[in-house]
């Protein structure tokens, strides 16, 4: 089960060679237009708005639809996080928290956007580094079931 408290994620699966935890919120700015508690991602968010021809955040499709709020490790409110890959444990993909399940307008649009992040990495561009690049391998749906139990005591 995980430590976080969603009711449905999408994920971006890599093949874990540039390390997601370096962009998992840019990307999900650029994808959906939204950013968190910490703002990261804020400059990839813009590029959402301009791209849409959008005013705010509040105009973008996902708005009321990403959870911006699932809370991380310091209490900081994040619409992604970094995630398991299937079959070898390694944090390769990219969650992005909904607080319902994603219409398929809403996924086509994140599988646009994550392979042209992944093509142009406009999260790079303030940095004179190696640009690494990012291998995306698939996608993937989860709904998050919770089971409570109660007991006298």
């Amino acid at each position: 089960m995980s430590e976080y408290a969603f009711a449905w994620a999408f994920l971006v699966d890599t093949d874990g060679k540039a390390w997601v935890g370096n962009f998992e919120r840019e990307l999900c700015a650029y994808c959906t237009g939204l950013v968190g508690g910490c703002e990261k991602g804020e400059e990839e968010a813009y590029l959402f708005q301009s791209d849409f021809g959008l005013e705010s955040d509040e105009e973008s499709p996902f708005f009321e639809k990403v959870n911006c709020y699932v809370m991380d490790d310091v209490g900081c409110g994040r619409p992604a996080a970094i995630w398991i890959s299937p079959g070898d444990k390694r944090y390769a993909a990219v969650a992005i928290f909904f607080y319902e399940k994603p219409t398929d307008e809403l996924i086509s649009i994140i599988k646009e956007r994550a392979y042209k992040f992944a093509e142009e990495r406009p999260d790079r561009e303030k940095y004179e580094e190696k640009i690494e690049k990012i291998n995306i391998t698939g996608f993937r749906l989860i709904e998050q079931t919770v089971t409570e139990k109660e007991s006298a005591v």
